[in-house]
């Protein structure tokens, strides 16, 4: 008959001829009601102290060398300072055609008068082998035809090198590898004079591997 998953409680309680009897922790102890519950790990979290089975960033997988497990750590660091929108202290204006305020919780950029402006701010020691999620609410319906550019770059002023992450208003998510280990992110537009702006907030960038750590 077809094998059948266990949750490690051990050969006393479970034939090896019946079932793959998987000793390891692939559930979580959850409160419901003041009584303990077991609830099922999410594929791709990072919770893996697993002797057999191995996570592949996605899925788990049966370990090829199940003596030689680790523990995985998700970095989960930030590399975006200032990204809820409170403060200008770690942004700089892309263009001297710019001035740079918040306005409630966002980042604005507004044009002195007609001509390219926008801000940006540096990334550095990103790893280029390595994935991002770069996230970012971005509002550009008072820039010029009601669009600009949320870009990253490897110069300041987000001319060099670019990846155009969006265009429009709205949220938006985008994972890549980095093409330098010092880029630059923001948003830039062409104002048609001193009326336009643009705003994003919620800005992050994270890196998005899942890393071995051998233990």
């Amino acid at each position: 008959m077809p094998g059948k998953l266990g949750l490690g409680l051990g050969d006393n309680l479970m034939s090896s001829t019946t079932a793959v009897v998987i000793e390891d922790y692939f559930w979580n102890i959850i409160i419901v009601d003041t009584k303990s519950s077991l609830e099922p790990l999410a594929s791709g979290t990072v919770v893996d102290v697993h002797d057999t089975w191995d996570l592949d960033g996605v899925d788990y997988m049966p370990e090829a060398s199940p003596d030689d497990e680790g523990y995985w750590s998700d970095l989960d660091v930030e590399e975006v300072n200032d990204g809820d929108g409170s403060s200008t202290a770690t942004w700089s204006v892309a263009y001297s055609n710019t001035t740079l305020s918040t306005s409630g919780s966002s980042l604005r950029g507004t044009a002195n008068g007609s001509g390219a402006y926008g801000f940006s701010q540096e990334l550095t020691g990103l790893d280029t082998s390595s994935q991002y999620v770069i996230e970012a609410t971005i509002n550009v319906d008072n820039a010029s035809s009601g669009a600009a550019n949320f870009r990253l770059a490897t110069n300041s002023n987000l001319s060099s090198n670019v990846v155009t992450l969006s265009t429009t208003t709205g949220a938006t998510t985008t994972i890549l590898s980095p093409s330098a280990s010092t880029m630059y992110i923001g948003i830039v537009d062409t104002a048609s004079g001193s009326s336009n702006y643009v705003e994003f907030d919620n800005i992050s960038v994270k890196e998005y591997a899942i890393q071995p750590l051998d233990v």
